[in-house]
């Protein structure tokens, strides 16, 4: 969990002109009451996905005249990507829920749901009604925060404050420690921002390092191996009042829950 958080970049592949995929007779269109027009090619199985789903995706876009302008085809990395206003377009967010595992779906999105007045300078003109065809691998829901009680929550004396789950074992960490652990941060609405357990992946930090947030730095410092704790982190202790740009927003308390897996003297 660094300063910066890395949650991934969007890359833009971004091609010249190109005819528009025709929708299959038996397509089932929708028009939803904001504009959005939803073409379903192939239904798919499986869960929908709804707001707060990470979906992963290839997809086209065209002007109204058939141009492709941008496009993650079948021969690029699929796109993973959480699916909140935050992260989308409006049509991206209305159109893409209750898509299902191996789907194809066509948006037809106005522009006020798309880049609207401005659009996006030499790509997107302004006040442009774009075509995406998108077809779904997978959806999965980010894991739900911990169930938790609390009027048991603890000061720690730096700020934070916390609920043990379960105790952990051995000696505290010290400096130069390597911690080897799994965590999901919420923002204080209840959207998850980042997690490790999303990514299937054990996080690895250096205890005293300098490169966690300092609610972090404290709150690890504090815990033994196999701790499960969930830990509210204050602005002052987190990203402050400039928060993280299109992720934390400024002044904002954050929740994660941290499982620390192990603790190693290098």
């Amino acid at each position: 969990m660094t300063r910066t958080i890395a949650l991934g970049a969007l890359l833009l592949l971004l091609s010249s002109c190109s005819s528009s995929p025709e929708p299959k007779a038996d397509a089932v269109k929708t028009v939803l009451e904001n504009g959005l027009m939803i073409e379903d090619i192939v239904v798919g199985r499986g869960e929908p996905a709804d707001s707060l789903s990470f979906v992963t995706l290839h997809y086209t876009g065209y002007l109204a005249d058939s141009t492709l302008f941008e496009a993650r085809a079948d021969d690029a990395t699929p796109l993973t990507i959480q699916l909140t206003r935050q992260n989308v377009i409006e049509g991206w967010f209305w159109g893409i829920q209750g898509m299902r595992k191996g789907g194809i779906r066509t948006l037809t999105v106005p522009p006020h749901l798309a880049y609207g007045e401005v659009g996006i300078g030499g790509i997107i003109p302004k006040n442009a009604t774009l075509r995406f065809v998108i077809e779904l691998h997978e959806t999965q829901r980010p894991p739900e925060p911990w169930e938790i009680d609390l009027s048991e929550l603890e000061s720690a004396g730096d700020g934070t404050r916390h609920v043990i789950l379960e105790s952990g074992r051995g000696k505290l960490p010290k400096q130069g420690d390597v911690l080897r652990l799994h965590y999901s941060g919420y923002l204080s609405d209840g959207r998850i921002f980042d997690s490790s357990v999303y990514r299937g992946e054990a996080y690895e930090v250096v205890a005293g390092s300098g490169i966690l947030i300092p609610g972090w730095e404290s709150t690890l410092m504090r815990m033994k191996a196999g701790e499960r704790r969930t830990v509210f982190i204050p602005p002052n202790l987190a990203f402050g009042e400039d928060g993280l740009t299109g992720r934390i927003p400024p002044d904002d308390t954050l929740r994660f829950d941290i499982e620390l897996l192990s603790v190693e003297t290098p």
